[in-house]
């Protein structure tokens, strides 16, 4: 098969091709997509005809193969299973989903993974004086922007986040605790944290792409926005729920004057 594998298989290709995965072409799609976005092109084209061969793949099986060929970022052995089904968790619509998909996978286009892949001038985070390398992490959690909105997100705003305990990146970004929550708990808690980690997101694109500093308020009130469309659809249809600013003032960031 190896002798003429190299003539019945585009290079392209994802499925039998030792060191790819199933999933590659999808990222290599997303990609693309951000790449036009940031630079303002208006149309491309591209063949959403992929890995049709493993449509009838059982979920469970990927969830099982999962944890030794995925490995996640300071999690203990055994959490990694968590992890990817948190990532398809029920309770979350489309966009949701998507986003806590390419959080674990960490390949949410952010200017580190862009700029490693040919895409980006540069690699570090837009926020004026931060000058950190921008990976997902730091986007969604070390970034002192994000620290802000955090810490604005307090358990009045949002019942189901755990009051009286320090939010931690694991919980955060996978929906990994020590503790033990009841599944029905989880659902709520886990569907908060999702909201806001979109809101976050949204905020930093807004910045990079239209130059709009959204203030952590109006982040906060975003999330909740998000939240209450998704509570009272009640998980069907599971359309992905538009964002909305909320009514607070926003200031466009202007480049500081060259000396």
């Amino acid at each position: 098969m190896s002798v003429v594998l190299g003539d019945v298989i585009h290079p392209d290709q994802t499925c039998g091709i030792p060191g790819r995965k199933i999933t590659d072409s999808l990222v290599l799609i997303r990609d693309t997509i951000c790449y036009a976005r940031d630079r303002n092109i208006r149309l491309i084209v591209l063949n959403l005809d992929f890995e049709k061969a493993f449509d009838r793949v059982s979920h469970q099986y990927l969830f099982r193969e999962r944890e030794p060929v995925s490995p996640v970022r300071g999690l203990a052995i055994g959490e990694p299973t968590t992890v990817w089904r948190n990532v398809n968790h029920p309770a979350l619509p489309n966009r949701l989903r998507d986003l806590s998909w390419m959080t674990a996978h960490e390949i949410l286009p952010v200017r580190s993974v862009m700029h490693s892949r040919g895409m980006g001038a540069n690699p570090t985070c837009p926020r004026q004086g931060c000058g950190a390398h921008e990976t997902v992490r730091h986007v969604l959690w070390e970034c002192t922007a994000a620290g802000d909105q955090w810490a604005m997100a307090g358990s009045l705003q949002f019942p189901y986040l755990p009051a009286g305990e320090v939010l931690t990146a694991q919980l955060v970004l996978y929906g990994v605790s020590p503790k033990k929550v009841p599944p029905a708990l989880f659902q709520k808690q886990w569907l908060t944290l999702s909201a806001i980690k979109d809101a976050i997101w949204t905020s930093r694109n807004l910045l990079v792409r239209k130059r709009m500093l959204i203030p952590p308020v109006a982040v906060i009130r975003m999330a909740a926005a998000t939240l209450k469309v998704v509570v009272a659809a009640g998980g069907r249809p599971r359309t992905q729920p538009q964002r909305s600013l909320a009514s607070v003032p926003i200031r466009t960031w202007e480049p500081e004057p060259h000396n």
